[in-house]
């Protein structure tokens, strides 16, 4: 469940997610919507940037992981 805002927006942490998310989708247009939004709410270039890093280096593990077709060490728990 997406919670809202006060205001009836997403709270910060959802648009830092979209943002990851649509940078992975490689969509220029949702990157340019939800940086804006981030700004208007006060996150800095510095604070995108890492945001952007973190994408990047999960992006470049994960399809590391893949090609080497490692098995994963740690699983979550079957309840």
């Amino acid at each position: 469940m997406v919670r809202r805002t006060r205001s009836g927006g997403f709270t910060l942490i959802e648009l830092m997610i979209a943002m990851a998310v649509s940078a992975t989708n490689g969509c220029s247009y949702c990157v340019n919507s939800h940086t804006a939004a981030l700004r208007k709410l006060g996150v800095d270039t510095e604070t995108l940037g890492e945001v952007m890093a973190v994408v990047g280096l999960f992006n470049s593990t994960n399809a590391l992981a893949d090609g080497y077709q490692i098995e994963p060490d740690v699983l979550p728990p079957v309840e």
